[in-house]
């Protein structure tokens, strides 16, 4: 297997920060329907001095050869040295892993019970399942794959046989089925739904401590509840239909009645559907609130403190991350424009520096590269720190692969058959 090292950041006294960052001081960024831009960035080649080593440098040290300057930039500092992270997030190299296809999705989760998230990569292309195991410094180790029929869309983590340990699931369009996995003996349970899944995102939808799983599905458009029961049964709930096929899906609370809520987008229709959750567990009919542009993924997060769930969205035509606040009849208005500089892909949130303001973490489809925004509880997002991939990518997924508290961002990267690893490091 083959560990990268990218060095499209700068190290020093253990906290790296991506040279990508802090774009110019030209752009705006207001309160409460503000427009931040996005763009100036100075261009980094992500490192190859290092593809073919089994040998990972130690943390913080440089692997391409350089004198002092993990980056390998073009444009050191004036002194060159390092770049220090000004303030957190702050983050570790950029280190990617070879997959035996190229991954489309990813699922990140603790298999095996040590306590770190464990990683799941999913190929479309490939129609199979890479199972790795995440080590004490993050890096990842294949251990088993899985194939699956053609037409594999999405992957989650759930422990749906209540051993205390995660399984996984797949949906499957071509055959129309929902299969969850045990990664170590292969093991499967296969819920038949009658249509296409696309999405699988999991909580608990009626309070019982048991992990149940949304999914979407294409075709015929809708989302419902497959309820789990305990000891690998499931109860498969109505779909609540939409007028268009799910792209993205995001659960919380946005009813405020401890159950969670979808937040839905769609690859044909300008608007946000919010579906409450109800008791059986099912879905409501959708509340639409229209917007401009095509979106390509959706987060929830208490973006400014109120206690309140605020929707993150990313979007085409034009290129913008909006942030949305709830208003009466559960529609939302925009609060925040953050324009982008190309395409996005998904988007999530997380409170990586555990300041208690979550930041915003959007993959780019048109750039080789992750944007990560500091947590504002004012919406006034600064510019986004920029970490480098090996080539474009659409996905990241969160967790804490090495068991230190805080929360890492996990990317595959399909052009190049890699899953990506940036690790959090404290500020």
């Amino acid at each position: 297997m083959r560990d990268a090292w990218f060095t499209g950041l700068f190290f020093l006294s253990g906290c790296l920060q991506p040279n990508l960052a802090y774009l110019g001081e030209s752009a705006s960024a207001g309160g409460t329907g503000s427009t931040t831009t996005a763009g100036g960035s100075i261009d980094v080649e992500p490192d190859t001095s290092s593809t073919g080593s089994t040998n990972e440098p130690p943390m913080g040290s440089s692997s391409s050869g350089t004198d002092g300057d993990p980056s390998g930039s073009d444009e050191p500092d004036a002194t060159g040295e390092p770049t220090a992270c000004v303030s957190p997030p702050c983050f570790d190299w950029v280190r990617c892993f070879d997959t035996d296809a190229p991954p489309s999705r990813v699922a990140v989760g603790d298999v095996n019970g040590d306590g770190r998230d464990d990683v799941v990569t999913l190929s479309n292309a490939g129609s199979q399942a890479q199972v790795f195991h995440a080590t004490e410094d993050g890096s990842l180790i294949a251990v088993s794959t899985h194939a699956f029929a053609a037409d594999a869309r999405d992957v989650t983590m759930m422990d749906f046989d209540e051993d205390g340990e995660n399984e996984f699931v797949v949906a499957v369009a071509s055959v129309e089925e929902i299969v969850f996995v045990q990664p170590e003996s292969d093991e499967r349970k296969i819920v038949s739904l009658g249509e296409e899944p696309s999405l699988l995102r999991v909580a608990d939808a009626n309070a019982d401590g048991v992990p149940d799983l949304a999914v979407g599905v294409a075709g015929n458009a809708g989302v419902a509840w497959v309820e789990g029961l305990g000891g690998r049964a499931f109860n498969f709930g109505p779909y609540a239909w939409l007028n268009a096929a799910p792209i993205g899906m995001a659960l919380g609370s946005i009813s405020n009645d401890d159950r969670p809520d979808a937040v839905v987008v769609t690859d044909a229709m300008v608007e946000i559907d919010v579906l409450r959750t109800l008791n059986g567990p099912n879905f409501a009919d959708p509340v639409g609130t229209n917007m401009p542009g095509t979106p390509t993924g959706v987060a929830l997060a208490d973006f400014d403190g109120d206690g309140e769930l605020e929707i993150a969205v990313a979007r085409t035509d034009p290129n913008e991350l909006e942030l949305f606040s709830e208003q009466p009849g559960l529609t939302f208005s925009g609060v925040e424009t953050l324009v982008l500089d190309g395409v996005p892909g998904a988007v999530q949130v997380a409170d990586l520096d555990l300041d208690g303001n979550p930041e915003i973490i959007v993959a780019m489809r048109s750039k080789a590269e992750l944007l990560v925004y500091r947590g504002n509880p004012n919406y006034a997002h600064g510019d986004p720190l920029r970490l480098r991939l090996p080539d474009a990518g659409s996905v990241v997924e969160v967790g804490d692969l090495n068991g230190d508290g805080l929360l890492d961002l996990v990317a595959p990267v399909e052009a190049a058959a890699e899953v990506c690893v940036v690790l959090s490091v404290p500020g």
